[in-house]
């Protein structure tokens, strides 16, 4: 199965396609959101899954409303042209699988990007920058909950 994992940002978007059988990376960039857009509607996917933003009750800026527009974006075109599935995965969800818990000083992006080292061998990882690091956690977090593969 080839999945497609997105970080999504106000003017572009980390993605990472790999098949989940044995963790075999196909692509990955970070991208103008219009290029990502267009990678969704017109390259093939089994299954698409993008970080989701979430309220926690705090005020935000025009970033995350940005944000949320590309995201709407990209279901827009998947349930519109692909008839793929598309999941959303809580940036929460990613911390509380990677990392065991969900919130503190410790759960933060340098904690999973150290885990995803420990887990997959820093050589695996090592193109992986900021945005593109935070689509495969969004990737392993998936297929570890959602499609069970044999694991490294």
């Amino acid at each position: 199965m080839i999945l497609l994992a997105i970080d999504p940002g106000t003017s572009q978007s980390g993605y990472i396609a790999l098949e989940t059988s044995n963790w075999k990376v196909v692509s990955f960039g970070k991208v103008d959101n219009a290029e990502m857009r267009r990678i969704v509607r017109e390259e093939y996917y089994d299954v698409i899954c993008c970080e989701m933003v979430a309220s926690y009750g705090r005020p935000v800026g025009q970033e995350v409303f940005d944000t949320c527009l590309q995201i709407g974006r990209i279901q827009q075109i998947v349930y519109d042209d692909s008839g793929v599935e598309l999941d959303l995965v809580l940036r929460r969800q990613v911390k509380k699988h990677i990392l065991g818990k969900a919130s503190g000083k410790e759960a933060n992006d340098s904690a999973i990007r150290k885990a995803l080292i420990e887990r997959f061998g820093a050589e695996y990882c090592k193109e992986f920058k900021a945005d593109i690091m935070a689509a495969f956690s969004v990737a392993v977090t998936w297929t570890d909950e959602y499609n069970a593969p044999t694991s490294p």
